[in-house]
Protein backbone atom coordinates (compact mmCIF):
# COMPACT_ATOMS: atom_id res chain seq x y z
CA UNK A 1 0.00 0.00 0.00
CA UNK A 2 1.31 3.50 -0.73
CA UNK A 3 2.60 5.82 1.88
CA UNK A 4 -0.45 8.22 1.94
CA UNK A 5 -3.04 4.87 2.31
CA UNK A 6 -0.83 3.80 4.61
CA UNK A 7 -1.21 6.78 6.62
CA UNK A 8 -5.24 6.96 6.35
CA UNK A 9 -5.64 3.10 7.88
CA UNK A 10 -3.44 4.13 10.27
CA UNK A 11 -5.57 7.31 11.43
CA UNK A 12 -9.13 4.85 11.46
CA UNK A 13 -7.27 2.47 13.34
CA UNK A 14 -6.22 5.12 16.02
CA UNK A 15 -9.50 6.51 15.98
CA UNK A 16 -11.28 3.19 16.10
CA UNK A 17 -8.94 2.80 18.80
CA UNK A 18 -9.76 5.49 20.94
CA UNK A 19 -13.32 4.21 20.68
CA UNK A 20 -12.74 0.77 22.23
CA UNK A 21 -10.24 2.28 24.80
CA UNK A 22 -13.33 4.72 26.31
CA UNK A 23 -14.95 2.22 28.35
CA UNK A 24 -11.87 2.04 29.71
CA UNK A 25 -11.86 5.30 30.91
CA UNK A 26 -8.69 6.15 28.42
CA UNK A 27 -8.88 9.56 26.00
CA UNK A 28 -6.92 10.19 23.33
CA UNK A 29 -5.29 13.35 23.92
CA UNK A 30 -2.59 13.17 21.12
CA UNK A 31 -2.10 11.86 18.25
CA UNK A 32 -0.56 8.66 19.32
CA UNK A 33 -1.36 8.86 22.73
CA UNK A 34 -4.38 7.70 24.99
CA UNK A 35 -4.37 8.57 28.34
CA UNK A 36 -6.38 8.13 31.76
CA UNK A 37 -5.87 10.33 34.90
CA UNK A 38 -5.63 8.65 38.29
CA UNK A 39 -4.84 11.11 41.76
CA UNK A 40 -0.99 10.72 41.28
CA UNK A 41 -0.24 9.71 37.92
CA UNK A 42 -1.39 9.98 34.10
CA UNK A 43 -1.70 6.12 32.53
CA UNK A 44 -0.89 6.23 29.04
CA UNK A 45 -1.05 3.78 26.19
CA UNK A 46 1.45 4.76 23.01
CA UNK A 47 1.02 3.25 19.70
CA UNK A 48 4.45 3.47 17.48
CA UNK A 49 3.96 3.00 13.84
CA UNK A 50 6.92 1.29 12.11
CA UNK A 51 8.19 3.30 9.31
CA UNK A 52 9.23 0.06 7.56
CA UNK A 53 5.98 -1.85 8.14
CA UNK A 54 2.37 -1.60 8.04
CA UNK A 55 2.37 -2.33 11.90
CA UNK A 56 2.44 -1.11 15.43
CA UNK A 57 4.41 -1.49 18.73
CA UNK A 58 2.77 -0.96 21.68
CA UNK A 59 4.05 1.19 24.56
CA UNK A 60 2.06 1.09 28.25
CA UNK A 61 3.52 3.73 30.48
CA UNK A 62 2.76 6.33 33.65
CA UNK A 63 3.96 9.36 34.35
CA UNK A 64 3.48 10.68 37.79
CA UNK A 65 2.57 13.74 38.32
CA UNK A 66 5.39 14.35 40.53
CA UNK A 67 7.67 13.80 37.74
CA UNK A 68 10.20 16.39 36.14
CA UNK A 69 11.78 14.72 33.53
CA UNK A 70 11.44 16.58 30.39
CA UNK A 71 9.46 13.85 28.46
CA UNK A 72 7.33 11.01 28.51
CA UNK A 73 9.52 7.93 29.51
CA UNK A 74 8.70 4.81 27.59
CA UNK A 75 8.77 3.22 31.47
CA UNK A 76 6.24 0.05 30.88
CA UNK A 77 6.10 -2.96 28.73
CA UNK A 78 5.51 -2.80 25.27
CA UNK A 79 4.47 -5.33 22.68
CA UNK A 80 7.95 -6.04 21.51
CA UNK A 81 8.57 -8.61 24.28
CA UNK A 82 5.09 -11.03 23.04
CA UNK A 83 6.48 -10.83 18.93
CA UNK A 84 4.53 -13.39 17.10
CA UNK A 85 1.76 -14.14 19.61
CA UNK A 86 0.21 -10.48 18.93
CA UNK A 87 -0.36 -9.38 15.33
CA UNK A 88 -0.86 -5.44 15.04
CA UNK A 89 -0.05 -5.36 11.43
CA UNK A 90 -2.92 -4.22 8.66
CA UNK A 91 -3.84 -3.58 5.46
CA UNK A 92 -6.52 -1.68 3.97
CA UNK A 93 -8.95 -4.30 4.26
CA UNK A 94 -11.67 -3.01 7.04
CA UNK A 95 -11.57 -6.93 7.90
CA UNK A 96 -8.10 -5.98 8.68
CA UNK A 97 -8.43 -2.48 10.29
CA UNK A 98 -10.84 -4.16 13.26
CA UNK A 99 -8.07 -7.50 13.37
CA UNK A 100 -5.60 -4.36 14.64
CA UNK A 101 -7.69 -2.64 16.74
CA UNK A 102 -8.75 -6.10 18.46
CA UNK A 103 -5.12 -7.42 18.67
CA UNK A 104 -4.29 -4.05 20.37
CA UNK A 105 -7.25 -4.36 22.66
CA UNK A 106 -5.66 -7.70 23.80
CA UNK A 107 -2.90 -7.04 24.27
CA UNK A 108 -3.82 -4.60 26.86
CA UNK A 109 -6.12 -6.35 28.30
CA UNK A 110 -4.34 -9.32 28.55
CA UNK A 111 -0.89 -7.37 29.70
CA UNK A 112 -1.41 -3.44 29.60
CA UNK A 113 -4.08 -2.92 32.42
CA UNK A 114 -2.51 -5.88 34.22
CA UNK A 115 0.89 -3.22 34.18
CA UNK A 116 -1.35 -0.41 35.27
CA UNK A 117 -2.82 -2.62 38.34
CA UNK A 118 0.36 -4.02 39.52
CA UNK A 119 1.56 -0.09 39.81
CA UNK A 120 -1.37 1.19 41.45
CA UNK A 121 -0.38 -1.34 44.92
CA UNK A 122 1.47 1.36 47.16
CA UNK A 123 3.99 -1.60 48.57
CA UNK A 124 5.10 -2.35 45.01
CA UNK A 125 5.62 0.92 43.96
CA UNK A 126 7.39 1.84 46.91
CA UNK A 127 9.62 -1.56 47.11
CA UNK A 128 10.30 -2.97 43.95
CA UNK A 129 13.44 -2.85 42.53
CA UNK A 130 12.28 -1.58 38.50
CA UNK A 131 9.54 0.70 40.21
CA UNK A 132 8.60 3.68 37.56
CA UNK A 133 9.38 5.80 40.75
CA UNK A 134 12.78 4.89 41.83
CA UNK A 135 14.12 7.86 39.63
CA UNK A 136 12.10 10.70 41.52
CA UNK A 137 11.02 9.17 44.84
CA UNK A 138 11.56 11.98 47.44
CA UNK A 139 9.52 14.07 44.94
CA UNK A 140 7.03 11.54 44.77
CA UNK A 141 6.51 11.69 48.72
CA UNK A 142 6.37 15.45 49.10
CA UNK A 143 3.63 14.83 46.18
CA UNK A 144 1.95 12.95 48.21
CA UNK A 145 2.10 15.17 51.32
CA UNK A 146 0.02 17.80 48.92
CA UNK A 147 3.43 19.07 48.33
CA UNK A 148 2.58 19.63 44.54
CA UNK A 149 5.08 21.15 42.51
CA UNK A 150 2.79 23.28 40.06
CA UNK A 151 5.19 23.03 37.48
CA UNK A 152 5.67 19.23 37.44
CA UNK A 153 2.38 18.82 37.56
CA UNK A 154 1.62 21.86 34.47
CA UNK A 155 4.91 19.39 32.37
CA UNK A 156 3.08 16.36 32.51
CA UNK A 157 -0.26 17.55 31.49
CA UNK A 158 1.30 19.42 28.89
CA UNK A 159 3.77 16.73 27.17
CA UNK A 160 0.96 14.17 27.04
CA UNK A 161 -1.62 16.67 25.51
CA UNK A 162 -4.11 16.72 28.13
CA UNK A 163 -6.03 20.33 28.98
CA UNK A 164 -6.81 21.50 32.04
Amino acid sequence: MDKATEKKVSELIKKRLALSLKPFGFIRTKPTFYTRIKQDRIEFIHLHKFSFDSSFRVHVGVRFLADSFEAVALNGIDSDFLRPEFSFGFTQDDGSVNHCVSELMRFLQSFGFNWFEEWSNPHTLLNAENSPIKGFVDEYFRFCKGEINEESLNKSYRILGIKR
